[in-house]
């Protein structure tokens, strides 16, 4: 990721890994276990017309101002160039820039098919069969190894966070 962006809770449904790379990325994810709670009835986030929380968590004062954060665990942290975080499938976070001189790489981790089904320690994932029907899971797995394989054998196609397909 490259340049300014607006700031936006949201989450992914795979899990991501968030590496800085350049220029001060402020980053805030909440437990995953509190997902529906935060969402408020909301969509997942930046595409919501209702905005699930404040607009950033950008300084002590706004902790410390706004009392219904304390009723939630959540880590605050800058990403310095080569420091890295993994937001877990399903977790509200948000990134805060000072300005839009910054690079971010991000890598979503797509487990292999029910690879994460029924393990206990992913009750609140995408990918755990709480979250997704047997028929949704295998269709969406079915998709990505199509996508993968065009791209292993023609050199087809472009991939983003499991739904995008396009030329490159």
């Amino acid at each position: 990721w490259l340049g300014p962006v607006a700031d936006c809770w949201h989450y992914d449904d795979p899990d991501n890994l968030l590496i800085g790379i350049y220029g001060e990325i402020w980053v805030t994810v909440f437990k995953l276990k509190d997902r529906e709670v935060l969402r408020a009835a909301a969509d997942r986030g930046c595409w919501s017309p209702m905005a699930p929380m404040p607009s950033r968590i950008d300084s002590p004062q706004i902790q410390n101002t706004d009392s219904w954060l304390e009723k939630f665990e959540f880590i605050h942290l800058k990403l310095s160039p080569g420091v890295g975080v993994v937001v877990p499938s399903g977790a509200f976070h948000s990134l805060t820039m000072t300005d839009g001189d910054r690079i971010l790489m991000n890598c979503f981790m797509i487990p292999k098919y029910k690879g994460l089904w029924n393990v206990p320690a992913a009750n609140y994932s995408f990918y755990n069969s709480t979250w997704q029907t047997e028929d949704y899971h295998a269709l969406s797995q079915l998709k990505k190894s199509s996508i993968f394989r065009l791209w292993d054998t023609k050199k087809l196609g472009g991939y983003f966070e499991g739904s995008k397909l396009e030329m490159l």
